[in-house]
């Protein structure tokens, strides 16, 4: 089972599909975005002239998922930053339990790895802890 990463009782696990093997990253503090967006349309029948709403292509904002920025995540620096705009990844998020059981079925998001946001460190800046981020295109 994945890291219990999100305070509100979430585990996120985001998986990035590279050629030599996929990179498996649990632990992710936040999940943004990534909301389902259906689209609609209106249409008036020219004979009843009664106007009906239609469905149309549902769409998925972008996501971005962050966490804290240790060493084993800085180690995979380099190879987040060559999927950047190349690799496909699965993000899951499941809601958790108080007795670590999942709850419903996971939400499953995929679509082009974006953006890694890495933190700017300052050798004198103390105890401050680094956030990385990634923000993604999705495929719906």
């Amino acid at each position: 089972m994945a890291d219990n990463s999100l305070d509100s009782g979430y585990s996120v696990t985001f998986t990035i599909h590279r050629p030599a093997g996929d990179l498996v990253i649990e632990g992710w503090e936040t999940w943004e975005g990534g909301v389902l967006e259906p689209a609609s349309s209106k249409h008036r029948n020219a004979v009843t002239r009664k106007s009906t709403a239609r469905g149309g292509l549902k769409e998925r904002s972008s996501l971005t998922v962050s966490r804290e920025c240790d060493a084993a995540t800085w180690a995979l620096k380099s190879d987040i930053d060559d999927a950047a705009g190349v690799d496909k990844y699965t993000a899951v998020r499941q809601k958790i339990s108080l007795r670590e059981e999942t709850i419903g079925d996971p939400e499953t998001v995929t679509g082009i790895v974006g953006t890694p946001t890495w933190p700017n460190y300052d050798i004198n800046g103390g105890d401050s802890i680094g956030v990385l981020s990634i923000e993604s295109e999705t495929d719906e």
